[in-house]
């Protein structure tokens, strides 16, 4: 379910396992622009009663998960980047 959405500065969403406040993931992404860089701002809360049972494996595979999937995006992030640039800079020369 979607709990915010600001266009191009921020979008929330939850996931519920079973009923609300047994094993909720909110996942937040946050972009903010510095002198024409985008920064990407990935943070995940857990809240619920089961969250501390598996908080270990939430710390480390959800956490390499996060990470890998974080990795992937900048890495197709950067592909088009590329793809956009590359043709402007043919059409000037």
């Amino acid at each position: 379910m979607v709990l915010k959405s600001k266009e191009s500065t921020e979008f929330r969403l939850i996931g519920v396992l079973g009923f609300k406040g047994v094993f909720d993931g909110e996942h937040i992404f946050e972009l903010s622009e510095n002198n024409r860089i985008t920064k990407l701002i990935h943070r995940e809360k857990f809240y619920g009663l089961l969250v501390p049972l598996f908080w270990n494996k939430l710390n480390t595979n959800a956490r390499r998960g996060f990470g890998m999937m974080n990795e992937a995006l900048k890495k197709r992030s950067e592909q088009q980047i590329n793809f956009i640039i590359k043709p402007i800079k043919r059409s000037i020369l």
